[in-house]
């Protein structure tokens, strides 16, 4: 049945039903899906659009980092969290009577020797069915990215959807576009849907990327480009420097081939007292700096009247 929301979205969908789930009209009749090991012999679905070096780590068998019991207990919190969430999808999508499919594993229809298992189909408010995914995501998400959905998310959905459609059943037939269901761990930020059509190229890409990897020695590939980081904002800027990917800092292989060189901090930007100064490194990535941070070395003078 059909339920009266207060807008048409995934957000009011799961907002309504937790209200009348504490109401007590509503119940969780799916039970948490059971914490499986993951196979790390194995390229997965959600290998695609990450680091292809760490995977190579990983299918070779090499050293991980040691994690303290600490940081095991926060992960396995975090892998939790994610878990209810999904949870809350499939409860709140069969409450309305949109949910198709959950948990559906995909292997048999994936190509290369890539496994995975895609979150679900849904009906969406346009009565449509679509393949979904929902990702819990640190709080503070929306600062690090300008937009989604992201790109591994993405490959990820795609892979999924031309497996749906390789199976072939009724249901895979009139699947339409993917919709990604992003939401912050531990605030009350509003989730944020995203729909798209699947990307062939960018699927292959991506799937021909992570072959490579497989069978390559890790040592051999390259390492995941740093990205441009401004510490401070526009009004209270300090430095704008060269880094590694976040996701480097929490690698389980981080000890490996990517240090000590790969793994370095490079100034583009910094202040000696009162005075700008842009290094050399900074100068050859000028252009990149002003496309992606708004800053221009041309008119350095102009940053004073900001942080002065």
């Amino acid at each position: 049945m059909r339920h009266e929301l207060h807008e048409w979205s995934m957000n009011a969908l799961i907002g309504e039903f937790l209200r009348q789930a504490k109401a007590g009209k509503a119940d969780f009749t799916i039970p948490m899906v059971h914490l499986n090991d993951w196979d790390n012999s194995k390229v997965h679905a959600s290998d695609l659009g990450k680091c292809p070096r760490k995977m190579s780590h990983r299918l070779h068998k090499s050293p991980a980092v040691e994690r303290s019991m600490a940081e095991q207990d926060g992960s396995l919190r975090q892998f939790y969290v994610a878990n209810i969430i999904h949870n809350l999808c499939y409860n709140a999508f069969a409450w309305d009577d949109r949910l198709v499919e959950m948990e559906v594993d995909l292997t048999p229809w994936m190509p290369d020797g890539i496994t995975g298992t895609a979150d679900g189909i849904w009906i969406n408010f346009d009565e449509e069915m679509e393949p979904f995914d929902a990702k819990s995501l640190h709080p503070n998400w929306r600062t690090y990215l300008k937009s989604y959905p992201k790109l591994e998310n993405v490959a990820q959905l795609s892979i999924y959807w031309f497996a749906f459609k390789k199976r072939s059943t009724v249901v895979d037939k009139a699947l339409k576009r993917c919709r990604m269901y992003y939401v912050g761990r531990g605030d009350k930020t509003r989730g944020l849907e995203c729909p798209f059509d699947p990307d062939p190229d960018l699927l292959r890409n991506q799937i021909d990327e992570l072959l490579v990897a497989r069978d390559t020695d890790p040592s051999e590939l390259p390492t995941m480009p740093k990205v441009i980081k401004k510490t401070g904002g526009d009004k209270r800027l300090s430095k704008i420097e060269l880094v590694p990917d976040w996701n480097c800092e929490w690698c389980d292989y981080q000890g490996l081939s990517c240090v000590p060189h790969d793994m370095k901090s490079r100034s583009l930007l910094y202040k000696v007292g009162k005075e700008w100064k842009v290094s050399q490194l900074g100068r050859e990535m000028a252009d990149r700096v002003l496309l992606e941070t708004g800053v221009s070395f041309d008119n350095l003078g102009a940053l004073d009247e900001f942080t002065g």
